[in-house]
């Protein structure tokens, strides 16, 4: 790791676990409304800014761009919208006598961390969304993108 990028990588694990208190304290429905909604984003109104983004940021023609971030990433957030609430319906189906067997859910107790080596930003984005990701400036300019579009887009003014 560069020397300068020591102090941003521990400025982005302590704004992580900052970040984790609220977003456990979240309901799923809320999470997973959050995540659909930049879904409708990134497919909507935003998808020809993110391509074009993309187009720039990793050297893709409009073919691969749009297969990257106008369909593969809106799905990412939609599959797994879908499978958390599938993981979370799930409950122990047997219990004994007198007692209630219930899962609770929580977060990790910390983060991970991530390397991209590649240019898809598809996945870039799905771990943006589990993990502290640390990515390659090739990817850089289109994740920002996305974080600022998403900030204007998600939170209300």
């Amino acid at each position: 790791m560069h020397l300068d990028c020591c102090s941003q990588y521990q400025d982005a694990v302590s704004g992580a676990l900052k970040a984790r208190r609220h977003w456990e304290s979240m309901s799923l429905g809320d999470r997973c409304a959050i995540a659909l909604k930049a879904a409708d984003i990134m497919s909507g109104h935003r998808r020809a800014q993110l391509c074009a983004a993309t187009m720039l940021g990793t050297g893709k023609n409009m073919w691969q761009a749009e297969i990257d971030v106008g369909a593969e990433m809106p799905d990412f957030l939609r599959f797994g919208s879908k499978y958390a609430a599938a993981v979370h319906a799930q409950q122990p189906a047997d219990h004994s006598p007198g007692v209630w067997n219930r899962l609770e859910y929580r977060g990790l107790e910390g983060f991970v961390a991530a390397i991209s080596p590649f240019n898809f930003l598809a996945i870039g984005c799905n771990l943006v969304c589990a993990v502290l990701h640390l990515r390659r400036p090739v990817c850089a300019a289109c994740l920002l993108l996305l974080y600022f579009e998403f900030l204007a887009d998600l939170v209300p003014p």
